[in-house]
C-alpha cells in the first residue's frame, strides 16, 4: 500500500506538470547569431560584402535547412546554394544538371530530416508546363527527376512554396496552389510522400483560392498549414489522400506575414513567420491549436535589417530552423530582396510552469516521507 501511494502521488504530479508544460512557452530571448553575416549584426545584407547570391534583383525566392550537413540552403535563379550554418559562408553548390522547364525551372528548396534535398519548379499553367519536384541522396549527388506532371489539376498555378517535414517513410512536402489563373480546386494544395503526389482538395467548409500560395508548413505528415499575400488569415487543415478538411482559420499579426515554418523545441511546438514588407520576425506558440477565430499573438519578435530595405514585390519568403542546443535553436529568415537574418532563440517553460514542477515534487516528496 505504502508502494501504491507513492506511485499514485508521482504519477500525479507528473501529470499536472505535462498539462502545464504542453500549455505554454517563454521566449527568454530572441537574439542576433553574431556569427552570422560580416558585421557580427546576425544579417546578410543583399550584396554585403561583394557576395552575389543574395541580391535585389528578385532570384532569392526560397530556403531550408540540413540538419545532417548544418547547412542552410537558398535557392538563387537555377542554382541551390549551401551556406555554413553559423556564418552564412557559402560552402557548396548542388548539381543541377537537367533541372529544366516551367516559368522558373528551380524555384523552392526544401530538406528531409535524413538529408535528402528536394527542389521544384514553378509553372503558371500545370497542363502546357509540367510541376516537377526533384530530389539529391546528398549534397554531391546528381538530381533526379521524381515527379512531373499537373499535379492533378490542369490549368494551375503551382511552385511558389514548398515545405517538408520528416524523412524516409515518414515524410512530407507540401506547395500551395495560387489563385491566379482561377481554376476549380485551386484552394489546396499538394502533398507528396516521396512517391506518390497528391492534389488535397477542400468542400464546404473550405478555404479561399491560393490560401497556401505563399506560405505553407506541414505540421506533421497529415496536417497542413497555409496563408497567401493580403490575408492574415492562417489556415489549418487536415488531409487523407486527396481528400482535405479545414479544421480552423487563425489569423495572425499581419497581413504580410509569409514563409511559415514549424519546429519543436522542448515540447513546445512554435510557428515562425516573416513579414514581406519590413522583414520582422515574428515566433508564436502553436503547442495547442487555438480555437476557430483566434488572433495569435507572438511570443516574441525581432528585426535585425536595418535602412531602406528594398522592395519584395512578389511577396515571397522563408524562414528555417536550424540547430539546437540546450534551450536554444537557431531561426533563419529570408524575405526576398531583402538578404537573410539569423536569430538564437531561447524557449524555456514559463514560471507557473516551473513552479508547478516544484510543487509537484514537493507532493512527491511528503508523499514519500508519509508512506
Amino acid at each position: 500500500m505504502k508502494q501504491s501511494r507513492t506511485l499514485r502521488g508521482m504519477v500525479s504530479a507528473l501529470l499536472v506538470l505535462g498539462a502545464l508544460a504542453g500549455a505554454s512557452a517563454q521566449v527568454t530571448s530572441m537574439s542576433a547569431k553574431t556569427s552570422w553575416g560580416f558585421n557580427g549584426d546576425g544579417w546578410w545584407a543583399p550584396s554585403e560584402n561583394g557576395i552575389t547570391y543574395l541580391t535585389t534583383t528578385n532570384e532569392q525566392r526560397s530556403m531550408s535547412y540540413n540538419p545532417v550537413t548544418k547547412r542552410v540552403y537558398v535557392t538563387n535563379g537555377l542554382s541551390i546554394r549551401a551556406l555554413n550554418g553559423s556564418t552564412g559562408a557559402s560552402e557548396v553548390i548542388l548539381d543541377t544538371t537537367g533541372v529544366t522547364g516551367g516559368a522558373r525551372a528551380l524555384n523552392t528548396v526544401g530538406v528531409a530530416s535524413d538529408g535528402t534535398v528536394y527542389a521544384a519548379n514553378l509553372t503558371t499553367n500545370t497542363t502546357t508546363s509540367p510541376y516537377k519536384i526533384y530530389k539529391w541522396a546528398s549534397e554531391g549527388s546528381s538530381p533526379t527527376n521524381v515527379y512531373s506532371g499537373n499535379a492533378g489539376l490542369a490549368g494551375a498555378r503551382l511552385g511558389d512554396d514548398l515545405n517538408t517535414i520528416g524523412g524516409g517513410s515518414s515524410f512530407l512536402l507540401a506547395a500551395g496552389f495560387s489563385n491566379s489563373p482561377a481554376v476549380a480546386g485551386n484552394n489546396g494544395y499538394v502533398a507528396f510522400d516521396g512517391t506518390t503526389l497528391n492534389a488535397v482538395g477542400f468542400t464546404s467548409p473550405a478555404p479561399s483560392a491560393g490560401d497556401f500560395r505563399l506560405g505553407i508548413a506541414p505540421l506533421d505528415t497529415s496536417s497542413v498549414i497555409g496563408t497567401q499575400s493580403g490575408s492574415a488569415a492562417l489556415r489549418v487543415t487536415t488531409f487523407a489522400g486527396p481528400v482535405g478538411t479545414l479544421v480552423s482559420t487563425l489569423k495572425l499579426s499581419s497581413a504580410s506575414e509569409r514563409g511559415l515554418e514549424v519546429t519543436t523545441v522542448n515540447g513546445y511546438r512554435l510557428l515562425a513567420t516573416i513579414d514581406s514588407v519590413s522583414s520582422l520576425v515574428r515566433v508564436y506558440n502553436l503547442t495547442t491549436i487555438p480555437a476557430d477565430g483566434s488572433t495569435l499573438a507572438p511570443i516574441a519578435s525581432g528585426n535585425l535589417t536595418v535602412g531602406t530595405l528594398a522592395a519584395n514585390g512578389n511577396g515571397t519568403c522563408a524562414l528555417a530552423w536550424g540547430e539546437t542546443t540546450g534551450n536554444t535553436i537557431s531561426l533563419y529568415a529570408m524575405s526576398s530582396n531583402q538578404g537573410i537574418q539569423a536569430f538564437n532563440v531561447e524557449v524555456v517553460p514559463e514560471p507557473a510552469t516551473m513552479a508547478a514542477l516544484g510543487l509537484g515534487l514537493a507532493a512527491v516528496i511528503r508523499r514519500r516521507k508519509k508512506a
